[in-house]
This record gives C-alpha cells, structure tokens and sequence, in this order.
C-alpha cells in the first residue's frame, strides 16, 4: 500500500473542466491580522434607549480593500474577507485578512504561491512567531470567480515541527503595515526576499525551522550580517565604517540601536564578532551557550531594523519603532546586563 502526501490541495473543483495545474489566482486568509494591515471588517454600532439599555445591535460586514501592487508579472492584493456560518440565530462571523497573488495568464501554483509565504514570513516577524493562514481560495480558470475552490498548502497553513504558533494577534506588533507604507512596502519587501535572500532568510526561517542551538543561530545571524554588508560595499559607504561588519550595520541603525544597548554599540559589535569568530572557526575555548543567544537575538533584530529601514525610504522612524517596543524589552534588558 502506498502513501501519498500533497503540499497543495484544492477542493470544489470540476476536475473535469481543468485544463491545466496552473492557476491564475491564489489568496490565504489571516484571522486577526486585519488589524496589522489597517484594515476594519467588522462595524458593531448598539442602538440603546433612553435609559441606557441597548435593545438593538446593528453589524455591518464587509470586505475591505487594501490596496494593490505589481510584482514581476504578479498582481498582489491585500483585503478582508468575509463569510457566515451557523444558523440564523447564533451566526457565526469569519472575516480574516485576505492576501492574493494573481496574474493575467495562468501560472504554475508554486509561481502565486511564493509571494503569499514572504508576506507570512514578514507578519510572523512582526509578531516574532509563525502566523498560520487557516484558508484560502484559488482560480484555476477564468469565468468560474464565482464558485470559489478551497485552497490548502502546507506551508501556508501547517505548524512546523519545533516552531511557535502565535496564539493570538491582539498584542501589538514590532511594527504595523502602516509602518512600511502599506501595499508599497509590501512590494518592496517581495522585492528584498528577491534580490538577498541571503539577508532575510536566516531572519524569518527562524520561525518556519523552529529553535537552533544558540551557535548555529549566531552563525546564520552573523553570515546574514556578513552579506549584507558586503552586498552595499561597492555602492555605499557605510559597510566601510567601523572595525567589522556587524560594527557598521549597527552604525547604520543609529541611535535607536544604540540606546537599546546601552550606549555601547561599539562594545556590543566587538563581543557579537568575537564570538562569532570563536563558534565558526572552533576555538578552544567553550562558547557560553546564554551569552551566544543573547547575541545572535539581538544581531536578528539589529538586522530586521536595518533590512526594514532599507524599504522605507532609509527613514529612521522603523528602526525607532522596533527598538522602543514593549517586545524587545526584556531582551535589550538582558543584553544591557551582559555587556
């Protein structure tokens, strides 16, 4: 007996009618992330009467849009969703944000499929933990929009063995949508993934993987550091300032980084390489295990900042954003202490 495992599956289709496993559409659903977006779907306006009693609830339901961006042949959307359930006196009210990728021509699903993963990869590290999507839709050919085929991806939608789930979205964020400039900063993130995969993937496959022991984190983190440095060293002048690359990528976060460490950023990129160096090249000496997550945590937001600072305009407002979060609070407190 053989055994099957699919990553993709799409149900409420006429099987019959496909002519091809491409698709010209594909959109997940992220329950509670409407409010990162910026977006509302749910409007709840009581009616009381004169005695402060509300005797009247009026819900209003609808889908939001979000705005729209081209990517390399993709259309990206963002929108909220809705949709009811349950009987008519106890209804059940399901309005997710919906994110899409959609082209003119059909695509191979994997083509629609890989913008929706990096825009998961940027919720989760806006809540430093891996946001499932618990729905989809996909169009397989024009003239049937209306009859919506259930989409199900593994990656999309399946927790990783050893990964963090986010239990809920209601804590606020490292940063908001809004923070990046909306739809925009959403393509120029895409664009990011694109060009320096390098840089972002040892940043938000930290939370697809699940935990690494605390040298192989500071080693990915470092490595991540390393290229992008070395990615803007012809082109720009700021990797050439300080004594190593991490020095000049916490330079280039500026004060807000700074503060977070103490005042000591200098000190915080001389102990970060330092034992970089003695995990990668094995030294004699035993690395302490505390200290190396400590600096490969905070080398990971240090570069989250920079990354996210580079797609909006080189404006200093996100790195401000993400190192006075009530987040980071007890990790900045911890590096503080040991440095």
């Amino acid at each position: 007996m053989s055994n099957y495992r699919g990553l993709t599956l799409i149900t409420g289709i006429d099987a019959d009618k496909v002519r091809s496993p491409k698709a010209y559409s594909l959109s997940a659903f992220f329950p509670e992330a409407s409010e990162w977006a910026g977006l509302t779907s749910i409007n709840i306006d009581p009616s009381p009467d004169g005695q402060g009693r509300s005797t009247e609830l009026n819900i209003h339901v609808l889908s939001t849009p979000g705005g729209k961006e081209k990517f390399r042949g993709r259309l990206i959307e963002i929108s909220t969703h809705w949709e009811t359930s349950g009987p008519r006196n106890r209804p059940n009210i399901y309005a997710p944000l919906r994110i899409t990728s959609s082209s003119p021509r059909a695509l191979p699903i994997v083509d629609l499929l890989k913008p929706l993963f990096r825009i998961q990869d940027l919720i989760s590290l806006a809540y430093q933990g891996f946001v499932l999507a618990d729905g989809g839709r996909a169009l397989l050919q024009q003239g049937c929009e209306g009859r919506n085929p259930h989409l199900w991806n593994s990656t999309l939608m399946h927790l990783p063995d050893h990964s963090r789930e986010i239990a809920t979205l209601t804590e606020n964020p490292l940063f908001w949508l809004s923070d990046l400039g909306g739809i925009t900063g959403i393509r120029r993130w895409l664009e990011l993934c694109h060009k320096h995969p390098r840089a972002v993937y040892p940043l938000t496959e930290y939370y697809r993987l699940g935990q690494l022991s605390p040298e192989t984190r500071l080693m990915e983190v470092a490595a991540a550091i390393e290229y992008w440095t070395g990615a803007h060293a012809r082109s720009r002048k700021w990797p050439k300032v300080g004594n190593s690359q991490a020095a000049a990528v916490a330079r280039r976060a500026g004060q807000p980084f700074s503060k977070w460490v103490g005042n000591r950023h200098a000190k915080w990129a001389k102990e970060f390489w330092e034992e970089y160096i003695a995990v990668k090249h094995f030294k004699t000496r035993t690395p302490d295990p505390y200290l190396c997550r400590l600096l490969a945590d905070s080398g990971a937001m240090l570069l989250t900042a920079v990354l996210l600072k580079s797609i909006t305009g080189g404006s200093s407002r996100i790195v401000e954003k993400i190192f006075s979060s009530h987040r980071l609070h007890h990790l900045g407190s911890a590096i503080r202490d040991s440095i």
